[in-house]
């Protein structure tokens, strides 16, 4: 996946990645939380943001909001972390004007070394600082906002509470305040639509190396009718699962039938099982940090 994934801030990330039994998911379309500014929402007005200025020649004329710059996304992430040109020179062992230049346009990119110096410094991605692509933060990160996004670019996406939508013998869907953010472009190669798009974090080991537990996932509850060997979150007996559907023959049934099965190979632990006749297929895993 090509585009850019922003984490939101105030998510508990940590506390999502060791609850198993946290999973995200299905339903209806959420009012923004009023936390939340209005205009990135799909539904509110975009800023006022400036025309973009082409690079100088000489560096130093860049549209400060256009995270194509290598400059800006090294701003940003310092922003984040508090971390001063200095001691990103001393982090990535080369002498302050280096830093300087990569600062004020001079420098489109980084490379080698210092790319993976920096990266590592800035706690960011390193795909996301050598080009502005993908998610910026790794996925066992804390989340920060990323200010000014403009809504036609950006859309909000739910993450659902598991542990409150999960009642029992039924599914009613809560979401967290907190929400990421995709470029609605990737939505649309997705074939997603926005009003259908729900993030999961991986509740257990059983996608594992796929899908890591704790992991962050997009599911388009819109897709529910199963396609032998994708993956779907399934919902039964008062449980959210995520598994690979796979159409398999049944000795038993004489026929072949819709199998929910794991990618981790430890069979003991996490053995096939039949589809249940009463399941409910939520929605099918459209990508994890980038697409399935």
């Amino acid at each position: 996946m090509k585009g850019t994934v922003l984490l939101v801030e105030g998510m508990d990330m940590e506390n999502m990645e060791h609850d198993t039994g946290t999973a995200v998911v299905p339903g209806g379309l959420m009012e923004p939380d009023s936390q939340i500014p209005v205009w990135a929402t799909e539904a509110g007005p975009a800023p006022d943001v400036p025309e973009k200025r082409p690079l100088a020649e000489e560096g130093g004329a860049y549209d400060p909001n256009d995270l194509t710059v290598l400059a800006v996304r090294l701003k940003t992430a310092m922003a984040k972390t508090g971390m001063t040109q200095a001691q990103l020179a001393r982090a990535c062992g080369v002498k302050p004007p280096s830093v300087s230049g990569w600062l004020n346009g001079k420098a489109k990119y980084l490379k080698g070394q210092n790319l993976l110096a920096a990266a590592k410094a800035l706690n960011v991605s390193q795909d996301w600082l050598a080009t502005g692509e993908g998610a910026m933060l790794p996925y066992d990160d804390g989340l920060t906002a990323i200010p000014n996004l403009p809504s036609n670019e950006f859309v909000q996406v739910p993450i659902l509470n598991t542990r409150q939508s999960v009642l029992d013998d039924r599914f009613e869907e809560h979401l967290y305040e907190e929400k990421m953010v995709f470029r609605k472009t990737d939505l649309m190669e997705m074939k997603v639509s926005a009003r259908f798009a729900r993030v999961l974090a991986v509740p257990d080991g059983c996608m594992e190396p796929t899908l890591r537990q704790g992991g962050v996932v997009l599911i388009n509850t819109e897709d529910t009718v199963p396609q032998d060997t994708k993956v779907y979150t399934v919902f039964y007996n008062g449980q959210m699962f995520l598994r690979r559907l796979v159409l398999d023959f049944s000795d038993v049934a004489g026929e072949r039938v819709w199998v929910m099965r794991c990618d981790n190979p430890d069979r003991h632990h996490y053995p096939d099982r039949r589809l249940p006749p009463d399941a409910a297929v939520f929605g099918q895993v459209v990508w994890y940090g980038g697409a399935l």
